[in-house]
């Protein structure tokens, strides 16, 4: 058992110009073959180094992590306006990227899901022209080429797509451009089809959802009718296809962030963080769903406000939110949310301010990366960078 001690002095001038002397309490550390204080650890090892940059500029692209550990970033819009169809690859290995096959339309606001057998769907979003796009097509890694499926039944935007269980893809609500969305449908990749299937009991846009670990989708918050912002949630059940109203947020919300902390059967706890609320403001609340209540708990609210921000897992676990945007700030700050003790730490800053932009943990490298946005002077950006935790 090896005991350290560390004794804290500081000094001070009193406002009357004695000079003041304080010694501080002595923190003792116990330690049996390790350290204790792995905060203080972590934060010092922490921080973000500039990779290699994109090909092109993006915001409201998808992204989607390969089986091999590569990312593939596709369309979005380089100039906030017309989307793109171009997609590439970034190595972690390497930290370079490379260029593989174009999607057959250009899309911005669209879903990528990476599906069972590796493949890749990416789905709906808005198109050259403005209009709503409503058809799929499917990236085959092994070939670095996109192949046309069949298309939705309804053209959508801005809406949620969610990998089942069973290997089917539920697609939920989204804009139509013309209308907002309640209906919902399923992609059977085995057989190349839709199908529809129970409708959302709000229309909502630009919402949060997540799988539990029992199978069913929960999806919460978003903008329905009217610009109204929502702080309802439901469940969807693969077994009867239908929604049912759950628990109500805390606050409504829209660009927030949504992550599973913990999932088994019995119960999955989701973590709510930030957003937008009722009146536009933007919220640093914090809550957790519990899928065995169907309630939400307030937990520790982040440190500061923020909206449309990348949030990721680490490899401890724990959840990290970065960038996003303050009114007419773009934010570069960092924060990481202990999932035990439920409160948040500042984390190193981005070398840039982004938002909108693409933030994923590399599992093989244990690191996160952050690619693409809008940054601190409005323009969009192919740059990307990496945190080591």
């Amino acid at each position: 058992m090896i005991l350290r001690e560390w004794w804290l002095q500081r000094e001070c001038n009193s406002r009357e110009g004695v000079h003041v002397s304080t010694k501080l309490t002595v923190l003792k550390i116990l330690a049996v073959g390790f350290v204790l204080s792995t905060w203080t650890l972590t934060s010092l090892g922490a921080s973000w180094n500039l990779t290699g940059s994109m090909g092109s500029s993006r915001i409201d692209f998808s992204t989607a992590l390969l089986g091999d550990g590569k990312v593939l970033v596709c369309g979005g819009a380089p100039y906030n306006s017309y989307p793109i169809s171009g997609c590439e690859l970034y190595n972690p290995t390497t930290g370079t990227w490379s260029s593989t096959g174009s999607m057959n339309d250009a899309r911005k606001a669209f879903r990528m899901v990476r599906l069972q057998d590796g493949r890749v769907l990416a789905l709906g979003g808005t198109a050259t022209g403005g209009g709503t796009l409503s058809t799929a097509e499917i990236y085959n890694p092994n070939s670095g080429q996109w192949a046309t499926t069949a298309s939705m039944d309804s053209a959508r935007h801005s809406f949620a797509a969610v990998l089942l269980q069973d290997g089917h893809v539920l697609v939920a609500g989204g804009n139509a451009g013309i209308a907002l969305l309640s209906g919902c449908e399923l992609f059977n990749p085995t057989s190349s089809t839709w199908s529809a299937t129970g409708d959302l009991n709000d229309a909502r846009f630009g919402f949060g959802a997540a799988l539990l670990g029992n199978g069913k989708v929960l999806a919460t918050g978003g903008t329905s009718f009217g610009s109204t912002v929502l702080n309802t949630a439901e469940v969807y059940d693969p077994a009867t296809g239908s929604w049912n109203l759950t628990g109500s947020m805390n606050d409504a919300g829209r660009g927030f962030g949504l992550a599973v902390i913990s999932s088994s059967y019995s119960v999955t706890k989701v973590l709510r963080a930030g957003g937008r609320g009722y009146a536009g403001q933007y919220l640093s609340i914090a809550e957790i769903y519990n899928s065995s209540t169907g309630q939400w708990t307030l937990t520790t609210s982040m440190g500061g406000a923020r909206a449309g921000f990348g949030l990721a897992r680490l490899p401890n676990g724990n959840l990290f939110a970065a960038g996003g945007e303050y009114g007419v700030q773009v934010l570069s700050t960092a924060e990481e949310y202990n999932i035990s003790a439920g409160t948040w730490a500042s984390r190193p800053s981005m070398n840039s301010a982004r938002t909108g932009f693409g933030l994923l943990l590399l599992p093989t490298e244990g690191v996160l990366i952050a690619m693409g946005g809008k940054t601190a002077g409005g323009g969009i950006t192919s740059t990307a960078e990496r945190y080591t935790p």
